[in-house]
């Protein structure tokens, strides 16, 4: 990945080599997310990328954090770090009042509290606009009520940005974007749910009647399904950054195995090369405020095609303990799993694609 800060990629090479060797022994991840934040917050390196007065706006710092994690520890941890970092604290940076911002965004980069973006309920995935989580304005404020479900972060998150419903019809401007405090008396969080990607990872809560303040909304109200369509393109982007450092790794390992053939090898690298270079191209695009969710889009999807063409090919060349679990190409397989839902699913990804052509 491209970096003029050397200086930069070194101290977080530095900080990871320790990180990882305190927090990951015995092959087994633990949960040191908190921990983690507050510990890159002290060392400068959490949000060097962001925009003043909080970083230096090189957002390429930025993506090489989540680049460089996902290449020393991937798996849950990682993730959780980026959805809290770049996904809701960004979010919370870029969409709250002042006052919210003043309230949350400092103990949220501290590492005294976690974030989370709730989007996804039990009947309404892949389509937004069919979520009947609702919220409902009060003179004390709005009244928020509904189930959400498969949250990264929620099993442990202090607070979470919600997208609710504030009209019953379908038009883009019914919806509105609130933070949710988990200690709101009539919220009630769920055991985490035990998936295959990302265990501990993610979970659901069922909120009844939790009312919170008017500053708790983001945006204008009515505008949470654009400001949320906008920046999951930023998600995107995280996301295959993500991606890319564990498709390197893959690829590393891979070209260690000599039984490969080079017709083989050559093409994994020509698609790897190929999603690196797009890659680097959304970066500038993003930079210039010109990247479009058809782009946005098709990164992600290059890329988990990438990352599963990867896996499956380090599982045929590990043999039988490529197909054995908690072993390497288990580990990479559930990453693949799990980042090819983050940000919108592989079908979602091609009906953007598609509906642009």
């Amino acid at each position: 990945m491209q970096l003029t800060d050397n200086q930069y990629s070194q101290q977080l090479q530095q900080w990871l080599a320790q990180s990882t060797k305190t927090h990951f022994t015995n092959g087994q991840q633990q949960w040191p997310v908190r921990e983690w934040v507050k510990s890159l917050a002290k060392a400068n390196l959490s949000v060097a990328g962001w925009p003043a007065p909080y970083g230096d706006g090189e957002l390429r710092k930025q993506l090489h954090l989540h680049y460089r994690i996902a290449r020393n520890a991937p798996g849950s941890l990682g993730l959780c770090i980026t959805s809290h970092l770049d996904i809701g604290a960004r979010c919370l940076m870029e969409k709250a009042s002042p006052q919210l911002a003043e309230q949350w965004l400092a103990p949220a980069l501290r590492g005294d509290a976690i974030l989370a973006l709730a989007m996804t309920e039990p009947q309404a995935g892949s389509d937004l606009q069919g979520i009947e989580f609702s919220a409902e304005k009060k003179e004390q404020g709005w009244s928020l009520t509904g189930v959400k479900r498969g949250i990264t972060n929620l099993p442990f998150a202090d607070a979470v940005i919600v997208l609710a419903r504030t009209a019953p019809n379908r038009s883009p401007f019914s919806y509105t974007l609130f933070l949710l405090p988990m200690n709101t008396p009539g919220v009630e969080r769920e055991v985490a749910l035990p998936t295959l990607a990302y265990p501990g990872c993610l979970g659901g809560m069922q909120v009844k009647n939790a009312l919170i303040p008017e500053q708790n909304v983001l945006g204008a109200p009515g505008t949470g399904l654009i400001l949320l369509m906008q920046h999951m393109a930023t998600e995107r982007l995280f996301v295959s950054a993500r991606m890319r450092g564990i498709s390197e790794m893959l690829l590393e390992k891979i070209q260690q195995h000599s039984a490969l053939a080079t017709d083989q090898l050559a093409k994994l690298k020509t698609q790897s090369l190929a999603f690196n270079a797009f890659f680097e191209q959304c970066v500038e695009n993003y930079i210039r405020q010109s990247f479009p969710a058809r782009e946005s889009a098709s990164l992600k999807y290059l890329g988990s095609q990438l990352l599963k063409t990867l896996c499956a090919t380090l599982s045929e060349q590990e043999g039988a303990a490529g197909y054995l679990a908690d072993g390497n190409a288990e580990l990479y397989q559930r990453e693949a799993m799990g980042l090819a839902l983050a940000g919108g699913s592989e079908e979602i990804m091609l009906a953007i694609i598609g509906s642009e052509l």
